[in-house]
């Protein structure tokens, strides 16, 4: 028997209240955003990505990279709640920043693909895009 009475929650504060795994409007909105740096580091070519967190996506993200042929030497993983943050420092296969605009390009559209499977050059799902050169 508990010392005091338990708490009385009115029936219509129940019936309002959200279910433990229903979504916030604000936090379910995640803007996808790549940004590839080269003023950041004397050394390496910085690569973030803020995107919906998914199963896989870091695998599927480090994949790419390496099937771009870059190097990843340091990577900053950071989860918050929906929202990933991934940074990669990467070089090219000479060990030098990547400063082909055509490299970069490709980088740009791997990841979109990863980050929404349904991109296309046709209709830009990706609501934001910004590259920094």
């Amino acid at each position: 028997m508990l010392p005091f009475p338990p708490p009385v929650i009115p029936t219509s504060v129940i019936a309002a209240s959200p279910g433990p795994f229903t979504t916030h409007p604000i936090i379910d909105n995640v803007t996808e955003v790549l940004i590839c740096d080269n003023f950041s580091s004397k050394t390496h070519t910085i690569i973030e990505i803020n995107a919906r967190d998914k199963i896989g996506l870091l695998s599927l993200l480090a994949n790419a990279l390496f099937d771009s042929g870059l190097q990843i030497t340091k990577a900053r993983i950071s989860t918050y709640g929906l929202r990933a943050v991934d940074v990669f420092y990467v070089k090219d296969i000479t060990g030098m920043k990547i400063t082909d605009e055509r490299k970069i390009s490709n980088i740009k559209h791997s990841m979109a693909n990863i980050i929404d499977e349904e991109f296309s050059e046709s209709n830009q799902k990706i609501k934001e895009f910004k590259i920094a050169q």
